[in-house]
């Protein structure tokens, strides 16, 4: 498995300047056509977990910078 995060400067929408962060995973999974079986039932539920991650840690920032201001 390699995972791959991309940072990116952008401008946000009010014009200030942000970060775009992209998350890459790419995996090979082993035993022949039971493991392309696996793969199949299992990558939604992958899916799944990782937006909820995403969103979770997208929380966790924009609460770190609403405290930071003061």
């Amino acid at each position: 498995m390699t995972s791959v995060f991309e940072f990116e400067p952008v401008r946000g929408a009010e014009g200030r300047e942000a970060t775009q962060m992209t998350y890459k995973a790419e995996y090979v999974i082993g035993l022949g056509p039971v493991g392309l079986l696996l793969d199949r039932i299992q990558q939604p539920g992958m899916r799944a977990n990782m937006r909820t991650s995403m969103a979770n840690l997208n929380t966790l920032i924009r609460s770190e910078t609403l405290n930071t201001r003061g």
